[in-house]
C-alpha cells in the first residue's frame, strides 16, 4: 500500500514517462472510515511514537496476515518493522496519513489497474474502489479470501493479473 501511494505521487507528476499504473492494495488518502479504523490508526500510532515502531509491529502483522497459515510470514513482517530505522518509519507513518490526492485523480489519463483483497481490513475495498473510480478508465480486480497480504498470500492470482495487464499494455 505503502508503494501504491509512491506510484500515484509519481503517475500525478510525470504522467508523461508512465504507460501504465498498477495500485494493490493502496489508498489515495488515508482516512479512517469507521470507528474500529479510528481505534487501530490511534493504536499503531501511539505504539510506534510513544514506544517504537518495533512495539507496534505485532499489531501491524497481524493484521497484514491474519490467518494461522501465515505465521511465518507474520514473523517475516515483524523482523523487517523492527529492523527498520525508528525516526524513518515515523516519518513515513506521518507522510501517509498526509498524503491526500483524491481531488487529482481524475488527471490520471493512463492505463490503471487497482489490485484489492476483498477481505482487506487495513486499507478496505470500499476504500480502493472509490479510488478507482476516480481515476478515468480504471479497472478494480478484486481478489476472494485475500486480506492487506495479496500479493503474498494470493500470489498467482496476483501475477497472473500482473502479467496480462503488462501484455495489455506492452503488446508484443
Amino acid at each position: 500500500s505503502m508503494g501504491g501511494v509512491v506510484a500515484l505521487e509519481i503517475a500525478l507528476c510525470h504522467t508523461q514517462r508512465i504507460r501504465g499504473l498498477i495500485l494493490i492494495n493502496t489508498f489515495s488518502a488515508l482516512r479512517p472510515g469507521s470507528l474500529s479504523e479510528v481505534v487501530y490508526f490511534l493504536k499503531r500510532g501511539l505504539r510506534a511514537y510513544i514506544a517504537s515502531p518495533a512495539k507496534q509491529a505485532e499489531l501491524v502483522a497481524q493484521r497484514i496476515f491474519p490467518n494461522p497459515i501465515h505465521a511465518e510470514w507474520r514473523e517475516m513482517l515483524v523482523q523487517t518493522i523492527r529492523e527498520s530505522d525508528p525516526n524513518v518509519y515515523r516519518q513515513a507513518m506521518v507522510a501517509l496519513a498526509r498524503f491526500n490526492a483524491n481531488d487529482k485523480l481524475s488527471k490520471i489519463n493512463i492505463p490503471t489497474m487497482v489490485i484489492t483483497g476483498d477481505e482487506d481490513s487495513t486499507i478496505p475495498p470500499k476504500v480502493q474502489g472509490r479510488m478507482a473510480k476516480k481515476i478515468p478508465g480504471s479497472v478494480q480486480y478484486l481478489v476472494h479470501g485475500a486480506n492487506h497480504g495479496v500479493i503474498v498470500d494470493h500470489y498467482q492470482e496476483v501475477n497472473q493479473l500482473l502479467i496480462d495487464f503488462l501484455e495489455r499494455i506492452y503488446p508484443s
